[in-house]
């Protein structure tokens, strides 16, 4: 009897699994076909859409980043997300401009390449809906037997770092999440009627995740002005209380001195001027510049003027 009951109780407990197996398995491909849905198609490229006066500005500001004028934090930046093992001296950054079926695809289309390997990262932006607002990277490997090539510019990354993120995510796309409102996953899978049903795999960096202090360590350092999304979060919250003008002052002030003091670091490793901090520092002042709502009374201090005088001090 005892048996008897001990196999019922299994079996439930067996049923009772498989039913919440299946709702969390629902529920991860619905956040998954929601991420799709908002941030890339079925041929695999992010959507293009038409945007307003605003968006345009604010694309015109990120581009500015990955059209810096020195080379060595994109180069670093590349790295710190694919591994690549590029040296900047050794390299040649090209932004390609004469492939015109690419251009309607990708915003930006970035070449490095030294006497070793060639590679093409094609950039796209998602930034129309202001609450998400992503990056959006694809690595196509033009090199001649590129698996056989090792880098000898590995720089300080490891050898088990490159061959635990180079291998697995050399390929794969990127998107890097500004800010987000819906739950992202780590990476995004899916499969489109292409005839071969092919997976296809986004890694999904979630840049809430990474302090300015983690950045400067990964040498992902270029991208300092995006984390005034993470501070813009903060001020909004600040735009339904009363009275904190200064409050939203200080969240400013402290955001561009922290970015300032890991630059500073930056600069005495030789590898960005003091002229690149103040180029960094006025990216970052026109973004914040574009998202701040004048309207709002909390917010209404946070002008031009204030910015310019906030530059003069932190830079």
């Amino acid at each position: 009897m005892d048996k008897v009951l001990f196999l019922k109780r299994g079996t439930k407990k067996e049923a009772y699994e498989y039913k919440c197996d299946r709702i969390i398995e629902d529920k991860v491909e619905r956040r998954y076909y929601k991420i799709q849905d908002n941030f890339v198609n079925e041929d695999r490229r992010s959507y293009i859409k038409e945007k307003n006066e605003s968006e345009i500005e604010l694309l015109k500001i990120i581009k500015d980043l990955l059209y810096f004028d020195n080379k060595f934090p994109l180069v670093d930046f590349i790295n710190s997300i694919y591994c690549d093992g590029w040296d900047a001296c050794e390299s040649i950054v090209k932004y390609i401009e004469s492939d015109e079926e690419l251009k309607e695809e990708f915003a930006i289309i970035i070449q490095i390449e030294n006497e070793y390997k060639k590679v093409r990262y094609k950039i796209n932006f998602k930034i129309e809906d202001n609450e998400n607002r992503a990056i959006i990277i694809f690595r196509d490997d033009l090199s001649q037997e590129s698996n056989k090539i090792i880098s000898l510019f590995g720089g300080k990354q490891t050898l088990a770092k490159k061959k635990s993120k180079a291998e697995l995510n050399k390929n794969n796309p990127y998107i890097i999440m500004l800010n987000s409102n819906m739950d992202v996953p780590d990476i995004l899978e899916f499969k489109i009627s292409d005839g071969k049903r092919n997976l296809y795999k986004f890694n999904i960096v979630k840049s809430w995740k990474y302090d300015m202090r983690k950045m400067f360590d990964e040498n992902a350092y270029l991208f300092f002005p995006l984390k005034i999304f993470d501070l813009e979060k903060r001020l909004f919250s600040m735009s339904h209380e009363s009275a904190c003008h200064d409050l939203a002052r200080y969240e400013v002030v402290r955001f561009f001195r922290e970015m300032n003091n890991y630059l500073k670091k930056v600069k005495e490793k030789g590898i960005i001027s003091q002229n690149d901090i103040h180029e960094l520092n006025l990216i970052t002042s026109n973004l914040l510049l574009n998202i701040v709502n004048k309207d709002t009374q909390a917010l209404s201090q946070l002008d031009k003027k204030f910015v310019d005088s906030l530059m003069s001090t932190v830079s």
